[in-house]
């Protein structure tokens, strides 16, 4: 089956020029062999003209069985909105549990599907409400792509999720467009927070932790304003703490590893002919503390520094393309030795290297590797 202009034009109107990956699972209808097995796609602009912005977003929900379209449910009045991919939850049968996703007027979703009464309390919907948010940005109601001013912090990267020891799901995600040089470009920011309230979080009630000095002890959602100066912020190639510029945006997904979350930004060259500058992060995922040791392999004058929480690699590709989102290895050498590193594409084919200590992820993961023999 196909979902096209001709097959369904209403239909494929409000799902437009969608890049955002499905969230395929199961949907606990009525809880029987009968529920069907479904993609729920977000949107994206107008298919007919990109640069016709009264367009609004659509979560549109497939029965993966014939293509039929079960429900499409307007995301909110917001004109020129577009949504990310669909990060989401299942449970062992393949239920949808619960979805998450961005768009461009920088709310994050959260819709619950985990029982029967929210599932069918969602297909009753024709739009999404306040309490599907779990994220609120302070412009949201001020902001408009057509009239202007602008959203001021756009996701254009879907979140990652994370679980705590006490099975708190938090999501995490980073705010940015794939824009050029602004020297009035609104500070961007990446957030951790904990799905536990019914109402969305604002910037307001977050615990900053943008001074890789502070604290969050009670392990509250949090967040880091990027483009703003850090003593533990370096740039490896000169190995020294860097100069950082407000246009520092996120452009990819993060990757949560072994206690930790790790991204990367992207900040543009004030150049006509492009280019720009990756930056990799990493800090506790509950906290969103400073970890110190974690990223190793940076010297200062011939001294190796420890205090890093972000770092600009010495690869010159670093300062030229947009980085992909961040993968973390631990392992083993060639001859046996513990390693860990963090591994970004910046475009050019090869896998650039961060190096991390090996010994910082052996308390959380505590694997134990087996092999049998037949």
């Amino acid at each position: 089956w196909e979902i096209n202009k001709t097959t369904n034009r209403s239909e494929f109107e409000k799902i437009g020029e969608t890049s955002s990956s499905p969230a395929l699972g199961r949907l606990r209808i009525n809880g029987s062999a009968s529920d069907p097995y479904v993609a729920i796609i977000g949107s994206g602009f107008d298919p007919y003209d990109i640069k016709n912005l009264s367009k609004t977003a659509y979560l549109t929900v497939v029965d993966l069985k014939d293509g039929s379209i079960i429900k499409q449910i307007e995301v909110s009045s917001k004109l020129g909105n577009i949504t990310t991919n669909l990060a989401l939850l299942r449970d062992k049968a393949g239920y949808l549990e619960k979805i998450y996703f961005g768009d461009y007027y920088g709310c994050l979703w959260r819709i619950n599907l985990s029982t029967t009464t929210e599932v069918n309390d969602f297909l009753g919907k024709t739009i999404l409400a306040e309490e599907d948010m779990l994220f609120k940005p302070s412009d949201y109601a001020s902001s408009d792509m057509l009239l202007g001013p602008e959203p001021e912090r756009p996701i254009s990267a879907p979140p990652i999720l994370g679980m705590a020891e006490e099975e708190t799901i938090w999501a995490y995600f980073g705010t940015g467009s794939y824009d050029d040089y602004d020297p009035g470009y609104p500070y961007q920011k990446f957030y951790g927070l904990k799905d536990v309230l019914t109402t969305p979080y604002q910037d307001g009630g977050l615990i900053d932790m943008t001074n890789s000095s502070n604290t969050n002890l009670d392990q509250d959602s949090w967040h880091i304003t990027l483009g703003t100066n850090d003593n533990r912020d370096y740039d490896q190639e000169i190995g020294q703490a860097s100069v950082k510029d407000r246009n520092e945006r996120v452009l990819t997904t993060p990757e949560v590893y072994g206690g930790f979350v790790f991204f990367t930004t992207w900040t543009p060259n004030d150049d006509p002919c492009g280019g720009g500058v990756t930056r990799f992060y990493s800090v506790g995922y509950k906290s969103g503390g400073y970890e110190g040791g974690l990223i190793k392999g940076v010297e200062d004058a011939g001294t190796e520094k420890t205090d890093v929480r972000s770092i600009i690699p010495s690869d010159p590709s670093a300062k030229s393309s947009v980085p992909s989102k961040p993968m973390i290895y631990v392992g083993q050498s060639e001859s046996g030795e513990p390693v860990a590193k963090g591994l970004v594409n910046l475009g050019t084919g090869e896998l650039t290297e961060i190096e991390l200590d090996p010994s910082k992820f052996a308390e959380i993961l505590n694997i134990l590797l087996w092999r049998e023999i037949k």
